[in-house]
């Protein structure tokens, strides 16, 4: 438990009232069905969720934090919905439950865990042992700017992830990620929005992931690492082709799949460095919870620790 934290928030929003409120995931889309998540500040009338709920939508502040696993006090949802290998998730990030994601500099991430022994909605996890399957950075532009996959978000896009093919059949979170780079010249300057989702894949898939590609949370970022901190911020607004040294994602490569049955390959994923489209809206299963903005957004960034004690 982190029981500082909402103190923390309620000063913070009395001393810096023009202070951005950051972001969470609002809905996600499998194979054109939406689910509806939760807003963080208002606990009290959630509906059900595959997506896990969380209590702020400030961000995750230090690689080693505790609530990098799924975001800041999160709790396991009821519902474990249906996908399969190859299956479309889509992923909606907004500010607070009406405007959109408010940032544009950073990486897109998605990695997968198997809720092993259990199913995912009794699943800590803590004990998530993560593979990656997606990375969205910067896109190809035709200028000297930087044209990240983040930006979509920003104008009210889907974001677009498949499911690896041939994925052995079992519950999975599904942990799907911004690292907002803004602020990145500072110390710990990175800002993390994780946000999990549970899914039950069917089929009969005999791919898993090689024990190498395996990583834990915390455990597989590092606050120095070219990814998610730089000397020069300029750098992560520029299109790489105008750097001698292009975006490095931070974290493992995204994990090569091979059959449980054999140690042959079976399939590998590539990164992703092309936006999402904007999709139809498809029709929901439940409504998600009306909350009010709670503060204002602002150029500065607040640096709130979501505190563990």
């Amino acid at each position: 438990m982190y029981p500082y934290t909402a103190a923390l928030l309620a000063i913070a929003s009395t001393l810096i009232p023009d202070v951005a409120a950051h972001g969470f995931v609002k809905e996600v889309v499998i194979d054109g069905k939406l689910f509806a998540g939760n807003f963080p500040f208002n606990a009290k009338n959630k509906v059900p969720s595959p997506i896990r709920f969380i209590d702020t939508t400030f961000p995750v502040i230090g690689a080693s934090n505790p609530a990098i696993i799924c975001g800041p006090h999160e709790q396991r949802a009821p519902l474990v919905v249906a996908a399969k290998p190859g299956s479309q998730v889509q992923f909606r990030w907004n500010e607070n439950n009406n405007n959109p994601w408010p940032h544009q500099i950073g990486p897109l991430i998605t990695y997968m865990a198997l809720c092993q022994g259990t199913t995912c909605d009794k699943f800590d996890a803590s004990k998530g042992r993560w593979f990656k399957i997606d990375q969205q950075g910067k896109r190809r532009s035709s200028s000297g700017d930087a044209n990240w996959a983040q930006s979509a978000s920003h104008q009210g896009k889907l974001i677009n992830v498949n499911i690896p093919q041939n994925l052995k059949a079992g519950d999975y979170l599904i942990r799907h990620e911004i690292i907002s780079l803004h602020n990145a010249s500072s110390t710990l300057g990175a800002q993390f929005y994780p946000s999990c989702t549970q899914v039950r894949i069917a089929g009969a898939g005999t791919a898993v992931p090689r024990d190498e590609d395996i990583v834990k949370f915390p455990g597989a970022y590092s606050d120095t690492e070219p990814g998610l901190h730089t000397t020069n911020v300029g750098n992560f607004y520029k299109a790489d082709s105008k750097l001698k040294t292009p975006y490095e994602f931070p974290g493992p490569a995204i994990a090569t799949l091979v059959s449980s049955a054999s140690a042959g390959p079976k399939s590998t994923s590539k990164a992703s460095e092309t936006t999402s489209k904007s999709e139809p809206a498809a029709k929901s299963t439940s409504t998600a919870c009306a909350g009010k903005r709670m503060v204002k957004r602002s150029t500065k960034m607040l640096d709130v620790r979501v505190l563990t004690i």
